[in-house]
């Protein structure tokens, strides 16, 4: 639906689609048009002070007259990936031998202790991978990723001694994880 859309949506349609100003227009098509999927689109945070993403999607969908019950389905599910994406947290936390504090009472200055802080969290990039997935392969994944740092870095992290733990927010919860991808505790987030 939304490569037929894309391919079907033209200069002409900018009056139909609310543009009083063509090359405004111009600039939304050719925005709409270099994305890949709707997802993609919803994504992006277009806004141009006529439309955002969701609503230059459904008004061009009306100016092409495509099935409103059609378009609205394709929406629900694009809609529904982006809201469950939000439950997976791209930080794990890292909990290590020596915290930062006895680090600060060592005397170590202020960009110093920026550097090695850094070094206390694990940043995940695809987090896609888990959106829509069954709770236990989403757990596997997280631990799988720890497991995977903790052997990367032979359980340690330079200045901070052993990696004790790890801690990740997933579905509203804090999930801590030992080294080996187990998870060890669940705490509830107030």
């Amino acid at each position: 639906m939304f490569q037929m859309i894309q391919s079907q949506l033209q200069p002409t349609h900018a009056k139909a689609m609310g543009y009083h100003n063509e090359s405004n227009f111009n600039k939304a098509l050719e925005a709409f048009k270099s994305k890949k999927t709707l997802l993609e689109w919803f994504d992006s945070q277009f806004y141009d002070f006529v439309h955002f993403p969701q609503s230059f999607y459904i008004k061009a969908s009306e100016v092409l007259k495509i099935d409103e019950s059609k378009v609205q389905e394709e929406m629900d599910k694009v809609i529904k990936h982006i809201e469950d994406r939000k439950n997976y947290g791209k930080n794990v936390s890292i909990k290590t031998q020596i915290t930062l504090d006895e680090i600060r009472a060592r005397g170590v200055g202020f960009f110093s202790l920026m550097g090695i802080n850094n070094q206390k969290t694990l940043y995940i990039q695809d987090i896609e991978r888990f959106v829509l997935k069954p709770q236990d392969e989403v757990i596997k994944g997280y631990g799988e990723i720890v497991k995977k740092h903790y052997q990367e870095n032979a359980g340690k992290l330079q200045y901070l001694g052993e990696i004790l733990e790890y801690c990740v927010n997933i579905w509203g919860k804090e999930y801590h994880f030992s080294p080996q991808g187990e998870v060890v505790e669940v705490v509830e987030r107030e």
